[in-house]
């Protein structure tokens, strides 16, 4: 009778989902097998790939930004190009030149990331069907197309930015960053523990700023030593080399997961099938307020990826008028100096907070929405080259955001809702880069006649007004649920 009882299932084990026992232990036999590797550089591959795609998308982006206000000018006065070399001392021209480069750098960011929508959802469904190794390396290849129209572009100085809109278009198709990021962080998600994610997106953000950072500081030593196609040539060089390693190192054994059997069941999934299963993760009732915490997760994301795109667009149409009239090596600097210490926050602060201090993640987030606040304000009050310099520090912080939300995000869903989760993100973070390009380009266009730095006061209001929505997230969030990996971990360090 006792061993009857013994082994009769619980009522709780009735309801036990089969599918999801069955992909976590695939995770933890994954653990298992890359414990008993020690392979080094494996644990800190997805970084590697980060650090690279970052370098190699900085170096091309930040290069192009200051060669479509140049190419612009040089469009124009075609037949007085010694305008371009000194546009400060032309007030009329300079303005003129503002307002198109503006409308250019608002087209340009539609073709990049106007497709990019689409492609996140869709890719986000296909890897999790097929596996993430495919969706990592296509966004480089879109890029290496795209810097192959930039090279070309200064030979046809009249049609140079139709070449230009060209490239970007084809980055667009690719996916670019939505659809690498999407795909990363699924793949991430997958081989960490709840309790060590937001560690680990992290860490993958300190590598990606780094990479930005590195990319930011070459393009600005290229166009200074050498020229512009030299600048898009190394971009191409950084692409191909993250194409490779993905190729050569990362893992994805897509054929031994459950959830590919499983989903592969369903067959016949049309493109709109797959935008309303993505969309559940809105919709689905969760334990509390968990459909609160995740609308309002999604809310500040929208608005501070909006926020982070508006002002790299638009401070570099800042730092060129006057009274600052920059070079573009300068502007490269400053991105460089942008990167290396939000980068260097997220190496040395962000660990001192969530494991000396146990800071919450909502905390985090708060502190990060204040940094991002901040600058705003100081980089609308600047008029010396140093004070721009000083408020892009005091945002340094605010780059953990990104992590931190995407950290909360994956413990408020089931962990068969990641893929789609992610590939929200991606879609989300696409439209954020497509509004605050449009809409806070064309508000910049508007008032920079009459106050150049309105637009980064007005970002500033809102990056600090996103701070109760994080408290509502603190309030609403699930408990933390513990997984059968997390029940096994101590287990498996032990092996």
């Amino acid at each position: 009778m006792v061993v009857a009882e013994t082994n009769s299932p619980s009522p709780k084990a009735t309801h036990v989902n089969k599918a999801s026992v069955g992909r976590q232990v695939f995770y933890q036999s994954k653990l298992v097998q890359e414990k008993q590797d020690q392979k080094y550089y494996l644990r800190f591959l997805p970084e590697i790939i980060f650090f690279l795609y970052a370098a190699g998308k900085n170096l091309v982006d930040i290069t192009l930004k200051p060669f479509i206000v140049r190419s612009t000018c040089m469009s124009y006065f075609v037949h007085n190009a010694t305008i371009c070399d000194n546009l400060g001392e032309h007030p009329e021209a300079e303005h003129l030149i503002q307002k198109r480069a503006a409308l250019f750098l608002m087209v340009n960011q539609f073709l990049v990331y106007g497709p990019a929508v689409l492609q996140g959802i869709l890719w986000g469904e296909w890897s999790d069907r097929n596996g993430r190794k495919l969706p990592m390396m296509t966004p480089s290849l879109g890029i290496i197309i795209a810097a192959l129209f930039y090279v070309i572009s200064p030979f046809f100085p009249l049609h140079s930015v139709c070449f230009i809109l060209m490239g970007s278009m084809f980055q667009g198709f690719f996916g670019k960053t939505a659809v690498f990021t999407m795909a990363l962080y699924s793949y991430v998600s997958e081989i960490t523990l709840e309790r060590r994610r937001t560690a680990k997106f992290t860490s993958l953000l300190a590598f990606k700023y780094l990479g930005c950072f590195s990319g930011a500081l070459l393009s600005g030593l290229i166009i200074q030593v050498a020229n512009i196609p030299c600048a898009f040539s190394s971009g191409v060089v950084l692409h191909m080399v993250c194409v490779i390693t993905i190729y050569l190192y990362v893992i994805d054994d897509a054929a031994s997961r459950e959830r590919k059997n499983r989903l592969h069941k369903k067959g016949g999934k049309t493109c709109w099938d797959v935008f309303c299963s993505s969309g559940t993760v809105f919709l689905k009732r969760r334990e509390g307020s968990g459909r609160t915490a995740i609308a309002c997760i999604f809310i500040i994301f929208l608005f501070y990826q909006s926020c982070q795109t508006g002002h790299q667009e638009n401070l570099v149409l800042l730092v060129s008028r006057v009274p600052l009239s920059w070079r573009p090596s300068l502007y490269s600097y400053l991105v460089s100096f942008s990167d290396l210490t939000t980068g260097l926050c997220l190496i040395v602060f962000a660990p001192m907070l969530m494991n000396c201090c146990e800071a919450r993640d909502t905390l985090v987030l708060c502190l990060a929405l204040f940094s991002i606040s901040l600058r705003g304000l100081f980089v609308g009050m600047a008029f010396k080259t140093w004070m721009v310099f000083i408020a892009v520090g005091m945002g340094a912080f605010g780059g953990i955001a990104i992590s931190v939300l995407k950290s909360l995000a994956s413990k408020c869903v089931d962990l068969e809702e990641h893929g789609q989760t992610f590939a929200l993100f991606a879609g989300t973070e696409t439209i954020a880069k497509i509004l605050g390009s449009v809409v806070y380009t064309f508000v910049y266009s508007l008032t920079c006649d009459v106050f150049p730095g309105f637009l980064f006061v007005m970002m500033s209001v809102i990056a600090a007004s996103l701070i109760p929505l994080a408290i509502v997230v603190h309030r609403c969030r699930p408990r933390r649920r513990l997984s059968v990996v997390e029940r096994f971990s101590e287990e498996i360090e032990d092996v």
